[in-house]
């Protein structure tokens, strides 16, 4: 049950598919940035290699690993919120949320629904059924 439950949590919804709503808010432009799972750190300290062979299997992985991070994201927004309760610092405690937890938790379902897309479109090909070719006799 809790598998399912998740399943429908992570799962793309339709507004998320193309990515343009989290566009819109400027994810791509936080993504470029992000010191620690953004296009810096992939260009930096992974060179692009966490994605570098394309294979199914791998986006697959990258695929569940947004997954991890998203949770990692929403266990320490509720800690932030529990904080705003009991510091009363209102300011500082939701922009620090927007920006430590609320975008990263929007990048890894923009990631998710590109990844799903790219997924789909290999899941959809319809593999040709091998026909024998005919032999040709040498003269």
């Amino acid at each position: 049950m809790l598998g399912k439950l998740a399943e429908i949590y992570f799962t793309p919804r339709f507004w998320e598919r193309r990515g343009k709503l989290y566009e819109l808010f400027g994810i791509r432009i936080f993504k470029k940035y992000l010191p620690i799972s953004g296009d810096l750190m992939m260009r930096k300290v992974f060179r692009g290699k966490m994605l570098e062979n394309g294979h199914t299997e791998t986006l697959e992985n990258y695929e569940r690993f947004t997954r991890v991070c998203e949770c990692i994201h929403l266990v320490f927004f509720f800690v932030y919120l529990s904080a705003l309760f009991s510091h009363g610092h209102v300011i500082t405690v939701v922009v620090s949320n927007l920006l430590v937890n609320v975008y990263p938790i929007m990048l890894q379902r923009y990631n998710r629904a590109r990844l799903y897309r790219i997924l789909e479109r290999r899941r959809s090909r319809v593999t040709p059924i091998p026909t024998k070719q005919p032999e040709l006799k040498a003269a």
